[in-house]
């Protein structure tokens, strides 16, 4: 499943584009990381009179022709009828599966310090490769401070507000800078529980912290001249952008990235109904999986979910149909029923009385079946 959240108008053509060419289906080894990853190949080109011209030329031109979108797949090309004044520098960045904290040390090497600017989308290809050490940054930042640099002070006051005042990481209360006994200095924050070292604290926390932190330090640097730098525009790949978090959190991720980062256009994979039944006005690109023709088909929903009950998500978008419920409680239901067609109340109460044990305690389905089982008889049997 392929959620976009507050997606461009661009990339909504090109979608279209795409399963009007009959790109619908794709090789059965097609899944929704590579369909995100694709979205990277996704090249404006500059044409002007059905000939390529360079960026220079484009930009000098007195009447700004329009910008060509080409994919990465099959070299589909098509005029976008926009400029490029109407979408300035696209700054996209991705995550993948892996928002492990880099335990290296920031200025370890040039190399190391390049790549953070270069490869903005090197964690969404390369599952070894960690981010950012959130850690280390915080604490360099708050060195900076007792130095009276104005900017440190501003980024430190920002970051303390994501930490504490966003939401977005939730039982977090407040952040503090320790040193040990060994004075190596370390960064802790407040839960529920108490005051715990960030290297400590869940994996779910240190991954959003990875990846959210890492965004975050991009977006400062991008737009440093900016008052609020996270308002910045850009274009954020994330995969699977569930794992890892609890069901609540779930529901209100979405929500709080879009508060926390208003012009950036969030493009995610999940496997979480929540997700989906958080967002609001969200493109959804669902991948379902052909087992007679071995391939992928692509299917497309606009819209809110936001009145959709998980159930209904998971029956007709995730297409389980009715398999909600467990394997074991569609069986019971079977052979109750049958019984009851064939007017067998030994039967239907041995299923009925299974029933009874995996059913919630307030679940309504158990009166319904009760009189369902009271619409026949023992007799009902004898006669037979």
């Amino acid at each position: 499943m392929f959620i976009e959240k507050k997606f461009s108008t661009e990339f909504d053509r090109f979608i279209d584009y795409t399963q009007k060419n009959n790109i619908k289906e794709l090789s059965s080894t097609f899944g929704k990381t590579m369909y995100l990853q694709g979205f990277n190949n996704i090249e404006f080109s500059y044409n002007l009179n059905n000939q390529n011209i360079s960026y220079d030329e484009y930009m000098n031109h007195d009447d700004l022709p329009s910008i060509y979108l080409a994919d990465g797949w099959g070299g589909l090309s098509y005029e976008t009828g926009i400029t490029y004044e109407d979408i300035g520098e696209l700054f996209v960045i991705g995550y993948g599966i892996n928002r492990r904290m880099s335990e290296t040390t920031i200025s370890n090497s040039v190399e190391e310090k390049n790549n953070f600017y270069c490869e903005s989308l090197g964690n969404l290809y390369n599952n070894k490769k960690n981010l950012l050490n959130v850690e280390e940054w915080l604490i360099q930042i708050d060195y900076a401070t007792k130095y009276d640099n104005e900017k440190a002070k501003k980024r430190l006051e920002l970051i303390k507000k994501i930490f504490i005042g966003s939401k977005i990481l939730p039982n977090i209360s407040d952040i503090n800078f320790k040193t040990n006994d060994k004075l190596t200095p370390y960064v802790e924050v407040k839960l529920d529980s108490g005051w715990a070292a960030l290297k400590d604290i869940g994996y779910g926390y240190q991954a959003t912290i990875g990846w959210l932190f890492d965004l975050v330090k991009r977006m400062l640097e991008k737009y440093e001249d900016l008052e609020n730098p996270l308002t910045g525009p850009a274009i954020v790949l994330i995969d699977e952008i569930d794992l890892h978090l609890h069901p609540e959190w779930q529901r209100k991720l979405i929500k709080y990235l879009s508060d926390l980062f208003p012009n950036t256009q969030f493009i995610a994979t999940a496997h979480s109904p929540l997700i989906v039944q958080s967002a609001d006005k969200i493109n959804l690109i669902i991948l379902e999986k052909d087992e007679v023709e071995s391939s992928i088909n692509v299917r497309q929903k606009f819209g809110n979910f936001q009145g959709w009950t998980v159930e209904e998500i998971l029956s007709e978008i995730m297409d389980l149909g009715d398999k909600t419920r467990s394997d074991v409680f569609l069986k019971l239901i079977e052979d109750f029923e049958k019984a009851l067609d064939n007017e067998s109340y030994e039967d239907a109460k041995i299923a009925f009385d299974k029933l009874d044990t995996i059913l919630h305690p307030t679940s309504t389905q158990r009166k319904l079946l009760s009189i369902q089982l009271s619409s026949i008889t023992p007799y009902d049997s004898l006669k037979k």
